[in-house]
């Protein structure tokens, strides 16, 4: 799995907000990092009220450069590049605005992913973006987060 990858295509491309979490176990307090995905209210508003005030204090915003797969524990995020049931809800976040062609074997075992542009029936689509990989998912992810300007370096395309 391609912690990463999936964490990019979490914020840039499903637009989930990461949250820092001070969380305390039986080995001593450690960092969470939750979700907060587009139309829900914070995290800490979840819990029982009796327990908001402190979760919110314990809570703050992480950028995404910050999140250490190594330091943190991160709570549920999908492999996106490595599954394709999770990439298909990349696709249908991009399909309220563009229109995808995924395309397998070019050559054996290659997938391109392409998106375009919808336009008006009388406006030729234009394309916006690709992605090209070994692996359907793969190409999916690559080519979403082109199409949100993140530029992937080659090592972590698979």
């Amino acid at each position: 799995m391609n912690i990463r990858l999936n964490l990019q295509i979490a914020v840039k491309v499903m637009q989930w907000i990461p949250w820092r979490e001070l969380r305390q176990s039986s080995g001593g307090p450690y960092i969470e990092i939750i979700w907060q995905k587009p139309g829900e209210r914070e995290p800490w508003t979840k819990l029982q009220p009796i327990n908001q005030e402190a979760a919110q204090q314990r809570s703050s915003l992480i950028a995404l450069e910050d999140i250490d797969p190594h330091k943190h524990s991160l709570s549920y995020v999908p492999d996106f590049a490595g599954n394709i049931a999770a990439a298909w809800t990349v696709v249908e976040k991009l399909g309220l605005t563009m229109t995808l062609c995924l395309v397998g074997g070019r050559p054996a075992g290659d997938w391109e992913c392409e998106l375009y542009t919808k336009g008006n029936p009388r406006s030729l689509a234009m394309e916006v973006a690709n992605g090209k990989a070994n692996t359907a998912p793969l190409a999916i992810c690559l080519a979403a987060l082109s199409a949100c300007g993140v530029i992937v370096p080659e090592e972590a395309k698979g």
